[in-house]
């Protein structure tokens, strides 16, 4: 069974008690999970560890919480989920307040829907290979191993100047 966490986004404020940091991100990432540093339109979740109430993180988390535009939990919440003894909490919803509605026509609502789900799915890879390259992978023998996904680029863009270098020197 897939876990409620995988392909959500998720930003840690505070220390966490029950582990370090890197072992919080490490059991995210076990279950597909993804970390930011900074929270964004594409968090799904906020992690309020100890000690999390006294920063301005906080306090924009907290009023994001409360609009239903991403979900707040604690770190038992979190741990709860992460090893399956609970289900995460639903976004508030908001009771309407009146005002114009206006209907999308169906159909862009349809090509609106999958545009935002292939940017999210974007931002979400692009998210998860800068964790991976700040705070490493982790391995089965409980170690990390840092990713420089620079040196790749590196040698993509020199293997790319030796095709050309090759074109060039058959067509003269």
């Amino acid at each position: 069974m897939d876990n409620p966490f995988n392909r959500k986004l998720f930003v840690f404020i505070g220390k966490p008690v029950r582990c370090s940091r890197q072992l919080a991100r490490d059991a995210l990432a076990e279950v597909g999970g993804v970390t930011d540093d900074r929270i964004s339109t594409f968090t799904d979740y906020i992690v309020a560890f100890n000690g999390a109430e006294k920063t301005k993180s906080y306090q924009k988390a907290a009023f994001h919480d409360l609009h239903g535009h991403m979900v707040m939990l604690t770190e038992e919440q979190f741990f709860d989920v992460i090893e399956g003894k609970a289900n995460p909490p639903e976004p508030k919803v908001l009771p309407k307040t009146g005002g114009l509605v206006i209907p999308a026509k169906a159909e862009f609502a349809e090509q609106r829907r999958l545009e935002n789900e292939r940017v999210k799915n974007y931002v979400l890879g692009t998210k998860q290979l800068k964790s991976m390259a700040t705070h490493g992978v982790p391995l089965e023998d409980g170690g990390i191993m840092r990713v420089n996904f620079g040196a790749s680029v590196v040698m993509k863009h020199m293997v790319e100047v030796k095709k050309a270098e090759n074109i060039s020197t058959e067509s003269e």
